[in-house]
């Protein structure tokens, strides 16, 4: 009997259950009036842009390193003022590339790029009015100027070493080949402000140097980048701090050997009787080594590695400093000059693809910046700290002695933990 009763059909109620209200979705969630950001592809600068931006910012470098000290000593500063003011610089550099690194990785490289390229130039006009002279700058006033303007370079070299190091696994660009071009413009940059402050005298630094950083300015919009938005909930990835310690040390040493270099060096040739314009082609010479080694970096990389390379640069750089503690001939010391090509340009590159192979993912920025501050930054500028003091009160041959022996620490960092 109670099979008939299943098998009734059941009448539809007068009643229809109440409906179910579905819970409202938060903001967070589609809806007519927040809708999430589309994907965006990325999209890389082309590497024309790429190398017009290193033409330019060394460019900048060329007229920084040889006549920046000899503006400041045009001020009455000593020795030990001129490498304070330049080992301030450096640390700036160094919190400036770090600060950068953090913030593109929160808002994206080119709104980074955009600030800190458009801020050079405008610190450089300080610099171009009255106030040194109505204030009476010495090396606090300097020190102030050179902290702006070092937080303002720091940050778009580690940013945009990233993108071309992006080109380069993606895209198959040459690193060497490109970067080339910063030491073009370099080169370039430096004859002409040698000639320059032969004619004008040392304080002609800031008008030299502002043309480029305009041009830099005039470069933006070919840098920019667009990046997949990131979700508010992402936490970024920690900085890789363990990772970068060795190679950041090695580049400490390397760099803080220069410290005498780029600070003294153009003092120190000035005293031994050479003219402005020869100590700018010596300059040029380092540089123009540069570049024709850069042209076959990457064949060098692949037939050696990346460490092997670094160790030979680090090697190399004592040779070079304990050759110009030395020797005074001008023959010898367009050998030693030649030598940079290692020191710094093949140096460079090992350093850069080392980072490329052992950034972890997501952290390529924050690893470029950790290299960037602890060797150009901090690096440079114990070196140039150390090296006015010990030029105040040895000379300079000393100075350049005690930079072929950070060269050999650097040496046997890489050797034991690279």
């Amino acid at each position: 009997m109670f099979w008939w009763w299943e098998r009734r059909p059941r009448r539809e109620s007068l009643h229809p259950p109440p409906p179910r209200f579905e819970k409202i979705p938060p903001r967070t969630q589609h809806s007519p009036l927040f809708h999430p950001p589309p994907h965006r592809v990325r999209v890389t600068p082309s590497p024309v842009a790429i190398a017009l931006f290193y033409g330019l910012y060394f460019a900048v470098l060329g007229i920084v390193l040889p006549f920046m000290p000899p503006y400041f000593a045009s001020w009455g500063l000593s020795a030990i003022g001129v490498g304070s003011v330049i080992a301030a610089f450096q640390v700036a550099k160094s919190f400036g590339a770090l600060i950068g690194g953090g913030a593109a990785d929160r808002w994206g490289r080119t709104p980074v790029l955009a600030f800190t390229l458009v801020g050079a130039p405008l610190a450089t006009l300080l610099l171009l009015t009255d106030l040194p002279q109505i204030w009476g700058w010495g090396i606090l006033g300097f020190s102030l100027w050179v902290t702006l303007f070092g937080l303002m370079r720091a940050a778009p070299l580690p940013l945009v070493e990233t993108i071309a190091m992006t080109g380069v696994r993606e895209q198959g660009w040459h690193y060497g080949r490109l970067r080339l071009w910063g030491s073009v413009g370099f080169i370039v940059a430096v004859l002409v402000a040698g000639v320059a402050v032969d004619r004008f005298g040392p304080r002609a630094f800031p008008w030299v140097i502002l043309p480029f950083l305009m041009g830099l300015v005039l470069l933006i919009p070919r840098l920019r980048e667009a990046t997949p938005a990131t979700s508010p909930s992402q936490k970024p990835a920690p900085w890789p701090i363990r990772e970068a310690a060795p190679l950041v040390a090695a580049g400490f040493f390397m760099q803080a050997s220069h410290g005498a270099y780029y600070g003294f060096f153009s003092l120190a040739m000035a005293q031994r009787g050479y003219s402005a314009t020869l100590i700018g082609l010596f300059w040029a010479i380092g540089v123009l080594a540069e570049v024709g080694l850069l042209n076959y970096a990457d064949q060098l990389v692949r037939r050696f590695s990346a460490a092997r390379l670094l160790l030979w640069a680090l090697l190399l750089a004592v040779l070079r400093w304990t050759g110009l503690a030395m020797f005074d001939a001008i023959v010898v010391i367009l050998m030693l000059q030649t030598l940079h090509a290692a020191t710094f340009a093949i140096f460079h590159v090992a350093a850069v693809n080392l980072a490329k192979e052992r950034a972890p993912e997501g952290t390529e920025s924050r690893f470029q910046s950790l290299y960037s501050a602890g060797s150009f930054g901090l690096g440079g500028g114990v070196g140039m700290f150390s090296a006015g003091f010990i030029v105040d009160g040895a000379g300079y041959a000393p100075a350049f002695g005690v930079s072929a022996a950070m060269a050999l620490a650097g040496w046997w960092v890489a050797r034991r933990w690279l």
